[in-house]
């Protein structure tokens, strides 16, 4: 993507077609999110062919390049390949025998930035200041995105003061690196916020509003307080009657502990959130919130977001009941470790849940 220029340009060999995707007619990417829409890829391929080469690629014979702002919402894009070329015909099929042997130019045509590292945002007399790991091996720049817009870009350094956020109730940002010589943009950093004090409210799992149904073990480990091995199939847990002080949307996180080898999913545990307006008594959202293994240096961390619109001076309740992980599926039956041939399992110390507000400039933007 440059400026308001989207563009589409998938690369398939006459092998990958055949041998990969031979039981497919189509590739579907859905609700790719790009600049607050949600846009939809559908690749048709072309027939069958047994007799297929090892160096030949599909040619695109439809439109591949859009105007972002002249798509809606929620927009359709097909894109239908056709025609072979073969490798000597535009050399783009070639072997590589180790990344470390390809020249600048070679490498980045092959592969994006490295994905960069916010490490911290620090409040700086009400501006954002942001720490951050700069690649300077490769000729490359860091582009900087606050609440999902594009606020700074051709950054090469390693911090950067944002003097434009004392009126945003909530910054949070990402980063990504951009190669110079094609655009080629990494993928995004994890994000970070700069918390204002009146947008964190902690709720630990001894607050009165918490009920429990189910195995209740309270332990306690590193001055806090917590559900020890929670989360059994019939196990829930309530907060009860909460009310914010804003309008505006809100994220929720669990703040857990599940500490294992970070290098496997399947015992990551997974929960289901449920939101009720106390008043009526309907569900207004019904999400997950994921909590994965993590090192003994971040003994107590935070699930993913849950975002939400609330209202003032209304009340709810947040219902945390289980849902599925990777090792209840039959497939890891034979798995050795935890989760597989010992059973399912889906279990994490629970400390609290956090409400926080994003306030309004997420509405459009995060989601």
């Amino acid at each position: 993507m440059k400026g308001d220029k989207l563009s589409f340009n998938p690369f398939i060999t006459e092998k990958i077609r055949n041998t990969i995707l031979k039981n497919s007619n189509e590739i579907v990417l859905s609700n790719l999110k790009i600049h607050n829409k949600s846009i939809n890829i559908i690749i048709k391929l072309p027939p069958l062919n047994n007799n297929f080469s090892s160096n030949s690629f599909y040619e695109i014979v439809s439109k591949n390049e859009f105007k972002l702002s002249n798509l809606q919402n929620n927009s359709t894009i097909k894109i239908d390949l056709g025609g072979l070329k073969r490798s000597s015909e535009n050399p783009k099929i070639f072997q590589i025998d180790s990344p470390y042997n390809l020249s600048s130019k070679q490498y980045e045509n092959l592969f994006a930035p490295k994905t960069p590292t916010l490490y911290s945002v620090n409040n700086q007399s009400g501006d954002a200041k942001l720490y951050f790991n700069f690649n300077s091996q490769r000729k490359s720049s860091m582009n900087i995105y606050r609440n999902g817009i594009l606020i700074a870009k051709d950054i090469r350094a390693n911090n950067y003061l944002d003097t434009t956020a004392k009126h945003i109730q909530t910054p949070c940002y990402v980063l990504e690196s951009q190669f110079d010589s094609n655009g080629v943009k990494s993928l995004h950093s994890q994000p970070h916020c700069l918390w204002r004090a009146d947008s964190v409210r902690n709720i630990p799992i001894t607050d009165p509003s918490m009920t429990a149904k189910g195995k209740v073990n309270y332990q306690s480990e590193f001055d806090k307080i917590f559900l020890s091995r929670w989360g059994a199939p019939e196990d829930k847990i309530s907060f009860k009657g909460l009310s914010v002080n804003d309008d505006g949307l809100y994220a929720i996180q669990l703040n857990y502990n599940n500490l294992g080898m970070i290098n496997t999913g399947i015992t990551s545990a997974v929960k289901k959130v449920e939101v009720i307006d106390d008043e009526t008594g309907n569900i207004i959202k019904t999400k997950v919130f994921m909590m994965p293994h993590h090192v003994r240096e971040m003994y107590w961390i935070d699930s993913n977001f849950v975002t939400i619109r609330l209202k003032k001076n209304k009340q709810y309740s947040f219902k945390i009941s289980d849902f599925y992980n990777m090792s209840y599926f039959e497939h890891f039956n034979t798995y050795l470790y935890r989760g597989g041939r010992s059973g399912a399992y889906n279990y994490a110390n629970i400390a609290g849940i956090k409400l926080l507000f994003l306030g309004e400039d997420f509405m459009n933007n995060f989601h």
